[in-house]
């Protein structure tokens, strides 16, 4: 009887909705078997109390960018029973009469990822609030892995608290790309460092945000900070060469200091997380294979699913593989041969032909498995998982297809002539050249025509080849704990990098005299413990964070192997959070702070930010957030031992009055950068998922790091131990200045100087005109600028000019797709991209467009073609030395030598147009 009576109540319930279930229409004497009622489908339907013994669901969905509720979302209910309905116009949906037990929800819409949401306890007798989010999808198309996302409210309305871009790995691959690096670097605001911006496949690619600088970007797989202070050369920060997508089920990149929450990572300029596929509870499997043009093969698979009612697999692994531009190829590298004026076939002429070959080849693996325990309504889980992630490359075809142009080699045949002092050994006109041995040329006076004739053409560096490589292995746990959620997740991994230029040109002496080889390593070994306690209104976290960073840094020379410094540093956080999310409340706070502490400069700092989200209507919401955050600096900025440069370095280039560097090393008085941002931002839907949202920003960094040479007074004795400085003090006397010697000598360090300001505007949205077709935009405008700097720091940075742009930092960059999809589901999308001046390829303006169409074919397969680059403009591989914008230079910089001076730069183009088809099988 009293079963009957819940039923009753609950069918009034019911039917005051218009959905009652039968047995309340026909009122039988005795109850009937126990059915659950049927999931309310009217969007715009109050929330139900669950039935009797059944469980129910009020939810929202809204857009992970925005924080806007979702209309016409299709929810379905995916565990015991599949029921489904659809969001009303505020992004609002129920369900009531579902089977208690673990269920997870699948939301979908077009133009949006779809998602799966974390696994949840459908409890009897009560109801779950949910509120969800979903990233825009770049296109319409199928994705090859579900993504996922959270059903704690503060962690889906967290990204509508901070500036968040987001992609599938599925959407970056259909686009024809198949390193992460390469959609990264189209996106506003996001810049690559002068020299990467290349057109070479396999060529390096360092990136930073908001125009900062590399230090400023941190790089994560999975939360983890990866390759964080890694050295080659002159580049620091994560290579994006290597960043394969087979393993991946989407990026995340967070601008500003909104990226930290209970992980302990936060930036300045902002953080690229890249999230490996996880585990379901339902078979998703998917096989690619995919073939374009100059050899670009693809071949890739993934698998998600079951093996056991407690126990998820998901596996993944792919290659991509690339000859590229150049097959084999023999022509002559100018730069390389003994004597390029030699004839044809001489040895000396010879010495500079060798095989040049654009080989590229990426590969990506994953293997990850989910165990879930406890009871049905607490349930744990315990994740483990294995990345591996490489590239290889040919570097003749990709980092080493420089060209020295005839303008060029003229201007440089110009100056020499200019700067010879006639011995009679060369007619007027002419000036005498050596081959590299130091033996007379074949050719021994040249005019500057002659000199243009010879010397045009490549300028590589011989044979030579690289190879990055990223392990990653982690242990998670998490785990209801009373009223808290427990989460433990460690990490260890490697990063590194191998140049190898065993047989690099051109000898000096004798073939095989000039080898060079770099192998810069570093491992990172951490983890985070966080405790959260959720609420109806408000959620509470605490947490804990280590992370330990182990340096290599061995290179080789003709000396042999070196071992340079090597250091090993960790940081610690303690963490927490705060989210007031009221039911029913228009106004979302997020608070957060990280109290953390480095050995990298021995300094304790507190980081804080406050985000308030206010949603003044269903089409309307505002953010306005602040924020403090702390860089340290590169460990090997501190750590690295003085090197002395010799007596030798000054003799002829002391200048009195300033301060002459007599080495190079680590600076040890180094304190971190500090960053204070704010931002602004305004959502509005007009209808569907048609919206604009503005946003602008301000930062302010103060301690900005630049390369500076300090006086000899700054450091202790014991820096420049065992160092001849009389011997240097001489030179310096001898050259006619006057005064302390010492006082006029210093080191080339880091130092903490700078005070940078970094602002801009970003609009972003979508116009849907129709049912199928629709327009995505996004423009940024970005403005980066050091107030004022020490001469000693201008001195030795010529290109930097206080209160202009800085170098290779565009301000002004757009991208506008077009999207249409047609009955049957085939889909054509067409990109225009637009990068303004000052940009890091030296070029004036430009504009490109990329192509793609996707379509379903037969009943589980599908294919994709990328046109890149489909008008073909601005293409060619080559970096073009001396032909790019000339470069603006402060008060110091005193060669303005068209074409060869301190303001010429090197010239990139965009790649060839390239066509990529791809077919993939899926089983579901």
């Amino acid at each position: 009887m009293i079963v009957f009576v819940r039923r009753f109540v609950a069918a009034v319930a019911l039917v005051a909705l218009g959905t009652a279930p039968a047995f309340a229409q026909t009122a039988p004497q005795t109850p009937p078997p126990v059915v659950p009622p049927a999931p309310i489908a009217t969007p715009a339907s109050a929330p139900v109390a669950a039935p009797a013994g059944f469980a129910a669901i009020d939810g929202s969905v809204v857009d992970a960018s925005t924080g806007l509720g979702i209309p016409e979302v299709t929810v379905t209910v995916l565990g015991p029973g599949h029921e489904t309905t659809t969001t009303d116009g505020g992004g609002k949906f129920h369900f009531v009469g579902l089977k208690p037990g673990i269920l997870r929800l699948e939301i979908r819409k077009p133009g949006y990822q779809t998602s799966n949401t974390d696994e949840f306890a459908a409890v009897p007798d009560s109801s779950a609030s949910l509120t969800l989010s979903l990233s825009r999808a770049e296109t319409n198309k199928e994705l090859r892995t579900i993504g996922r996302t959270s059903v704690r409210a503060s962690q889906s309305l967290q990204k509508a608290s901070v500036v968040y871009k987001a992609a599938s790995a599925s959407a970056i691959e259909a686009e024809g790309n198949y390193r992460v690096g390469d959609y990264l670097r189209t996106l506003p605001s996001v810049s690559g460092d002068g020299g990467t911006e290349t057109a070479g496949a396999g060529d390096d690619l360092y990136l930073d945000i908001r125009g900062i600088g590399a230090l400023e970007t941190i790089t994560l797989y999975d939360g983890h900070p990866i390759g964080y202070g890694h050295k080659r050369g002159v580049n620091l920060g994560y290579n994006f060469d290597l960043s394969p997508t087979f393993a991946l089920r989407d990026v995340q990149l967070t601008y500003g200091s909104g990226g930290s929450d209970l992980v302990g990572v936060s930036a300045i300029g902002g953080i690229i997380d890249m999230h490996t596929i996880e585990p379901t509870q339902d078979l998703h499997a998917s096989l690619t294979q995919g073939y374009g043009t100059y050899a670009n093969l693809i071949s890739s698979f993934n698998a998600t699913g079951p093996l056991s009612k407690n126990l998820g697999f998901a596996v993944a692994g792919g290659v991509n593989s690339r000859e590229g531009y150049y097959r084999h190829a023999h022509f002559i590298q100018p730069i390389d041969a003994q004597d390029p004026s030699a004839p044809v076939g001489s040895p000396d002429y010879q010495s500079g032909v060798y095989q040049t070959d654009s080989t590229y080849v990426n590969r990506g693996g994953l293997v990850k498995f989910k165990y879930a325990f406890g009871n049905p309504t607490k349930q744990g889980h315990v994740t483990v998982h294995d990345l591996f992630q490489t590239s290889w490359a040919d570097r003749t075809g990709n980092s080493d297809i420089d060209y020295q142009d005839f303008p060029f080699e003229l201007a440089k045949g110009n100056n020499l002539l200019a700067n010879y002092v006639p011995d009679g050994t060369c007619p007027s006109g002419t000036f005498a050249q050596t081959a590299l041995n130091g033996n007379p040329a074949y050719v021994p006076c040249q005019t500057p025509q002659q000199y243009a004739r010879f010397n045009t053409g490549g300028a590589g560096a011989g044979p030579a080849w690289s190879e990055f490589v990223v392990q990653d292995y982690g242990l998670k746990i998490d785990s209801p704990v009373g009223k808290t959620n427990l989460t433990l997740d460690t990490y260890t991994n490697n990063y590194a990098q191998t140049y190898d230029r065993t047989f690099q040109l051109p000898y000096m002496k004798t073939p095989g005299d000039n080898p060079n080889w770099e192998n810069p390593r570093v491992s990172s070994t951490g983890g985070t413990l966080a405790s959260e306690l959720p609420g109806k209104n408000n959620d509470v976290g605490i947490g804990y964070a280590y992370y330990n960073f182990a340096y290599l840094y061995p290179n080789g020379s003709p000396a042999g192997r070196v071992i340079l410094n090597s250091p090993i540093v960790h940081e610690t956080a303690a963490l927490f959070h705060d989210t007031y999310h009221p039911e029913n409340g228009k106004t979302t706070i997020f608070l957060n702070g990280a109290l953390k502490n480095s050995t990298i400069t021995h300094t304790t700092y507190f980081d804080p930010r406050l985000a308030v989200v206010y949603s003044a209507t269903r089409q309307d919401v505002l953010r306005i957030a602040a924020g403090k955050t702390t860089s340290q600096p590169y460990a090997v900025f501190v750590s690295t031992p003085f090197s002395p440069a010799g007596t030798g370095s000054l003799q002829g280039t002391v200048i009195c009055g300033i301060v002459n560097p007599i080495g190079s090393g680590g600076n040890p008085n180094l304190i971190p950068e500090t960053g204070a941002d704010t931002e602004f931002s305004y959502g509005h839907r007009f209808s569907s998922d048609s919206q604009v949202q503005f946003t602008a920003y301000n930062t302010n960094i103060n301690n900005k790091i630049f390369q500076s040479t300090v006086p000899l007074s700054a450091f202790s004795a014991g820096y420049v131990a065992g160092v001849d400085l009389p011997a240097y003090a001489a030179v310096y006397k001898n050259n006619g200045c006057l005064g302390d010697p010492l006082a006029g000598l210093g080191v080339g360090v880091q130092t903490n100087v700078g005070h940078v300001i970094a602002r801009g505007l970003d609009i972003s949205g979508r116009v849907r005109f129709t049912k199928r077709l629709f327009f995505d935009y996004d423009y940024s405008t970005e403005s980066v600028f050091v107030r004022s700097l020490p001469d000693e720091i201008l001195k030795n940075n010529v290109l930097l000019i206080p209160n202009a742009q800085f170098p290779t930092v565009p301000i002004h960059k757009y991208q506008v797709a077009a999207d249409y999809n047609f009955r049957g589901g085939l889909d054509l999308r067409l990109t225009r991209y637009y990068v303004g001046d000052n940009n890091a390829k030296n070029s004036p303006a430009y504009t490109y467009s990329n192509f793609q169409i996707g379509s379903p074919l037969g009943h589980n397969g599908s294919f994709n073609l990328a046109i890149d680059n489909v008008f073909s403009q601005r293409a060619d591989i080559r970096g073009q030395y001396g032909l790019g914008l000339p470069a603006a230079l402060n008060r110091f910089g005193n060669d303005f030598t068209p074409l060869t001076g301190q303001s010429s730069t090197e010239l990139f183009a965009l790649p060839y147009r390239t066509a990529t088809l791809t077919y993939t099988y899926r089983l579901k």
